[in-house]
């Protein structure tokens, strides 16, 4: 018997073979499958079946309905009338509905599947992911999303997006969901602010992806979030530094420079400019060797080279000479810096101004001259001098006088060869004079040297005026000539009040040129302390400049000493303090080192003193206490001004919260500093109450492995 037959009808011929190759074998060939083009066609097709002794068992009438057979499918089923035998439809029936029923059986267990893999890896994603309707209401949260802003689900799911996004990042999310919308982009990615439930800022890479129904119209969207605040926080920390270096760089009374390790200039600060001349543009490159002195360039370019050869710092002292011919004086200085290998990247240095240091041993050296020839002058006049007993407490003298000045010239480093030879050769000069005195005028030049030796407590310039007037007026009530000219020589000489036994000396007539004398003697010393006293600040500012502009990229601890990097901050800080800042120290003694990070310490005590002097407005009282306790060294920083307002004291470790105007703050210091001496294990805290605020800090003593 024929095999009974299935009319497929479809104007899309291409579809119909198709869709007939799919039905005989979902049928199993049991059934013969024929196609036609319209109604008619199919007629025509059934008579002709019929005539032929075949059985039409159906016609199908919307075929593409069965396109696809592994998917669910819904068609009708439009029975010939009077052509399909009963027992045969319901056998064609029987037989779809298993296939139906199987393939349904498979398609839900695979979407089941597929389901749970979805929600498994939803739930367990190391990322923040969230759904949201296209009204903005979250729809569906994982864990971490919960986790990166503190919120349960339940609050979560209670919220839109907008509510959970910073008010200033709000506007860049809707331009963006707009576009998705619109079709004119398929995804976004964007860096964006979220609020944390307890209100702190949470940065965040955020991806959206629209989701689209089977008509392709808008459903919801995916969104996945990854917190990056430490990132952010960390990129601000680095540019913080960076202000804080071009900050120091700029104050710096020192200039600054880094060149390549051919010599290739690639910064110069303001300083630096100042002392050559040159415009940083003009600097760079090998254009700074033109701020040389001709006859020190070869012996600067000769000492570079050897210090690179042998791996040492550079140190030597030369000339800049400016455009227009103005002669510096300069120590420069520079180390190396190198990478993780050991290799040379880099140089920087600093160059510090010494021309007035340089002026004093230019004068001093004219005198060294001058003070040679008088001493051949004195040797050749020791034989009658030795008769008299006055030459043997002027030999005295000699020997008191050359050893107080021995002393303090010692600490002008190659500027004096011997401070012995000077004051020998100085005194040379003035032996001559002195023994042409009387015996009375020589006990008093004595007298006047031994008193402005004696020295006196150092006192203000109104102070030493009022001194002056009341000279004066003394001078000129006993008639003594010259008086305005004595009584500037004798303060200078800080002898303040003299004894009536000076009184003779005023009156002779050769007694201006005696404390003149008397004063060229003394104020060589005076002199010379000033210059050691100038050498020793130097030398301290460019080691404190040098200590806190050094980064250990390490990240190891080491020993550390807290006193000493207290000290190196206040240095830099000393002239912010001389307008009227008091410092007091309370150190405890014999405190031990701790293990730690001390660049970073110095940022926490240059954070603290900066806030301190701001808040007393340069005037005031500034205390650092320093003492052993339990739990390690604790440091307080203690200022007198106005105090923190009780209102904003909770939020004072925020990032990015200041009380400074705009644009003089960033609101970091303080968080900064507290994640510093968190990283040492340590605590930071505060009192304040109008007129003290007290911030302090304990750190422990513990071992790196500890």
């Amino acid at each position: 018997m024929n095999k009974p037959a299935i009319i497929l009808i479809d104007r899309e011929i291409t579809l119909s073979d198709h869709l007939k190759r799919e039905l005989s074998r979902a049928l199993e060939n049991e059934f013969e499958i024929k196609t036609a083009v319209g109604g008619m066609n199919a007629v025509d097709l059934a008579k002709d079946l019929r005539m032929g002794d075949r059985e039409v068992a159906a016609i199908i009438s919307n075929p593409k309905a069965l396109e696809g057979l592994t998917r669910i499918v819904n068609y009708a089923i439009a029975t010939f009338q009077d052509i399909t035998p009963r027992k045969q439809g319901e056998k064609l029936l029987a037989r779809y509905n298993r296939t139906l029923a199987k393939e349904v059986s498979e398609q839900t267990e695979a979407l089941q599947d597929s389901e749970q893999r979805f929600k498994n890896a939803f739930e367990t994603a190391p990322i923040g992911m969230y759904l949201v309707s296209l009204k903005g209401q979250l729809m569906q949260v994982n864990p971490s999303v919960c986790r990166i802003l503190g919120y349960s689900e339940s609050e979560l799911l209670a919220r839109t997006f907008q509510e959970i996004t910073h008010p200033e990042d709000v506007e860049i999310d809707l331009r963006y969901v707009r576009q998705l919308l619109r079709g004119k982009r398929p995804r976004y990615h964007v860096e964006k602010r979220y609020v944390h439930k307890n209100g702190q800022i949470v940065w965040a890479l955020l991806s959206v992806s629209l989701v689209r129904d089977v008509q392709q119209q808008p459903s919801y969207f995916i969104c996945q979030i990854q917190d990056i605040t430490a990132r952010k926080e960390t990129e601000e920390a680095l540019r913080a530094s960076e202000r804080r270096y071009a900050t120091l760089t700029k104050m710096s009374p020192a200039g600054i420079f880094r060149t390549d390790p051919q010599g290739n200039y690639s910064f110069v600060n303001d300083r630096w400019c100042q002392m050559t001349g040159l415009t940083p543009q003009l600097a760079m490159g090998m254009g700074w060797a033109s701020a040389l002195h001709p006859e020190d360039r070869d012996r600067v370019a000769t000492d570079w080279c050897r210090a690179a050869q042998l791996n040492l710092p550079f140190s030597c002292e030369y000339r800049f000479m400016s455009p227009d011919g103005v002669v510096v004086w300069v120590v420069g200085q520079a180390v190396a810096e190198k990478d993780s290998k050991g290799n040379i990247i880099s140089y920087i240095g600093t160059v510090t101004d010494v021309s007035a240091l340089k002026q004093v041993e230019t004068a001093l050296q004219e005198k060294n001259e001058a003070l040679n020839q008088t001493l051949q002058e004195l040797k050749r006049t020791q034989n009658e001098l030795i008769q008299s007993e006055k030459m043997v407490a002027l030999g005295q003298l000699i020997a008191g006088v050359a050893h107080e000045i021995n002393t303090p010239l010692a600490a002008i480093r190659s500027s004096i060869e011997h401070i012995s030879d000077f004051f020998d050769q100085k005194l040379d000069k003035t032996s001559s004079f002195y023994r042409h005195l009387s015996s009375p005028r020589q006990q008093d030049f004595l007298n006047l040297l031994d008193r402005s030796a004696q020295g006196s407590a150092t006192i203000s310039h109104r102070e030493k005026r009022q001194y002056k007037r009341r000279l004066i007026r003394k001078l000129e009530g006993d008639a003594i000539a010259n008086a305005d000219i004595l009584a500037d020589y004798l303060i200078d000489m800080g002898i303040y009040e003299p004894s009536d036994a000076l009184a003779p000396l005023f009156q002779d007539p050769n007694g201006l040129s005696i404390v003149k004398t008397a004063y060229q003697l003394t104020s060589v010393k005076s002199s010379a302390q000033t210059i050691t006293t100038a050498t020793d600040r130097a030398a301290k500012v460019v080691f404190a400049l040098k200590t806190y502009a050094h980064y250990d990229h390490s990240e190891r601890k080491i020993p550390t000493d807290i006193l000493k990097g207290i000290e190196t901050v206040l240095t830099l800080y000393q002239n912010q303090f001389k307008g009227g800042v008091k410092i007091l120290r309370r150190y405890a003694p014999n405190l031990p080192m701790i293990w730690g990070y001390p660049d970073e310490l110095n940022q926490v005590w240059t954070n603290l003193i900066h806030n301190a002097l701001q808040a007393m407005n340069n005037q005031g009282r500034l205390i650092f206490e320093v003492v052993l306790r339990n739990c390690g060294i604790c440091v307080s920083v203690i200022d007198s001004g106005g105090g923190i307002p009780q209102e904003i004291q909770p939020r004072i470790f925020q990032p990015f919260f200041t009380t400074k105007p705009p644009g003089e703050g960033s609101g970091l210091g303080l968080d900064i500093a507290k994640k510093i001496i968190e990283k040492h294990q340590g605590t930071i805290g505060f009192e304040s109450e109008p007129g003290k605020t007290a911030f302090r800090v304990c750190l422990p003593l513990n071992r790196p492995e500890e």
